[in-house]
């Protein structure tokens, strides 16, 4: 879904006052990863890394270059494989566009990788990501759509933990939670699980549902919302009943 501003809030605000979060370890656990995610993420993680390497050592430094991408993917799938008690990877299908969708203006693709002027995956690497995963038998589903839906009915149906570095799982009721790749240990497979309470505190998610779509979609001008962004980001630590006065200005500007 990709929700403008969200993750700021959330990783930049939220997640930063909230004591005592839930500590996992994925061992012997169900386990759903997001495949376009979970690419994206590590892909990233290996071109960070190779910048800091000479030009001429580096794993990732042009389109081309899979070798050390495919054993950093393979390792670190292969440590799924190996410690959980299952893992399924599910990828977006054909999403359609939405006409709706609100752009951010301070916000780049949070996919983005800027290497030799290069904004997207080398040409092949997910047929790469796709014949590790056949290689190691990891259970692979394809989506219709987009994968989130999916895979949070999977994640419930199997009372299974998500893993992925999308910020638009906190808004979803999950039996077991959400696991953002960015806090997670990929060494170990232990980092703090999230639940939409965790985030919203005394909202349910129908009203985290509300606010996702007020401030996804254009139905309320960037002026008016650029005024409860302004409101948020100005609050050193943005606590639940900061969250609701920001529901509350949502709430006035949809009634005019």
């Amino acid at each position: 879904m990709g929700i403008p501003f969200f993750p700021t809030l959330v990783y930049d605000y939220l997640i930063q006052s909230i004591n005592n979060l839930k500590q996992i370890n994925l061992t012997n656990q169900c386990v759903i990863i997001d495949g376009n995610s979970f690419i994206h993420f590590i892909y990233n993680r290996i071109v960070k890394e190779d910048k800091r390497r000479q030009r001429s050592q580096r794993l990732a430094g042009t389109p081309f270059g899979y070798d050390g991408c495919w054993k950093t993917f393979h390792e670190i799938l292969s440590l799924f494989q190996k410690k959980c008690s299952s893992v399924i990877v599910v990828f977006d299908g054909i999403i359609k566009s939405n006409p709706w969708q609100r752009s951010d203006p301070r916000r780049s693709n949070l996919y983005s990788v800027d290497i030799e002027d290069q904004e997207q995956l080398p040409t092949l690497l997910r047929h790469e990501f796709f014949d590790i995963l056949y290689e190691l038998d990891i259970r692979t589903v394809v989506a219709r759509g987009e994968a989130d839906p999916v895979i949070v009915r999977m994640a419930r149906e199997n009372d299974a933990y998500i893993v992925s570095c999308d910020s638009d799982y906190h808004l979803y009721q999950l039996s077991q939670g959400f696991v953002s790749l960015w806090y997670l240990n990929l060494e170990t497979l232990t980092g703090p699980s999230f639940q939409l309470a965790d985030v919203f505190g005394s909202i349910d998610a129908k009203g985290a549902a509300l606010w996702a779509t007020i401030i996804g979609n254009t139905f309320v001008s960037f002026e008016q919302l650029q005024v409860i962004i302004d409101y948020s980001l100005n609050k050193k630590k943005i606590n639940t009943n900061n969250l609701l006065i920001v529901g509350d200005l949502f709430s006035k500007l949809c009634a005019r």
